[in-house]
């Protein structure tokens, strides 16, 4: 197995000393990430296989479910991205494809996050139109990311490796009239 290495090595620094209204990052340590679609055809059986393994699947697009460690988002019909653990599907049912090394997942922390990803992602960020658990592939300074709250004042944001250290300095950008400090 390949040792992971982040996209943003030498990267992660400045911010304001001592306590900050924000906290950005980049999530590390052993998160991964994969992509389950169905065979054409086998949708139904895919999502059986599926539910049994991780437990309920959510029932909307643009929305995630957590049970046993794990987070589930429906990205599409009988499309979804896992993260957390692996599954396994027959050939026949669907496939599963390990997403993570191309990937950097990011996070913003604090009460004004939702200002902060507003002045690059056109999305309504308000509670009520983006509660915790939702999530939406969108775009951040022309870069396509997925943006995901995971708390009530915590988003993270997966990136395409290569887009990585754009994303990044966007962010650090985007928090300096609020302050913020880098972990």
């Amino acid at each position: 197995m390949f040792e992971r290495r982040s996209a943003l090595a030498g990267a992660l620094h400045g911010g304001k000393p001592g306590p900050a209204p924000l906290t950005i990052g980049e999530v590390r340590g052993d998160w991964r990430l994969w992509q389950v679609t169905a065979q054409p055809g086998a949708e139904a059986a895919m999502i059986a296989s599926l539910s049994a393994q991780v437990g309920p699947l959510p029932e909307r697009v643009g929305f995630a479910t957590q049970s046993q460690g794990r987070t589930l988002m429906l990205v599409g019909p009988a499309q979804y991205l896992l993260s957390g653990g692996p599954v396994t599907l027959p050939d026949a049912e669907g496939a599963v494809v390990d997403l993570t090394h191309a990937r950097t997942r990011l996070y913003v922390e604090g009460t004004m996050a939702p200002e902060v990803l507003s002045r690059g992602a056109p999305l309504d960020f308000h509670d009520s139109a983006f509660p915790v658990g939702a999530f939406a592939q969108t775009g951040i300074h022309h870069t396509p990311v997925l943006i995901h709250r995971v708390s009530a004042a915590r988003y993270e944001i997966d990136a395409l490796r290569t887009f990585a250290l754009t994303v990044w300095h966007w962010l650090e950008d985007a928090c300096l009239p609020f302050g913020h400090g880098v972990k």
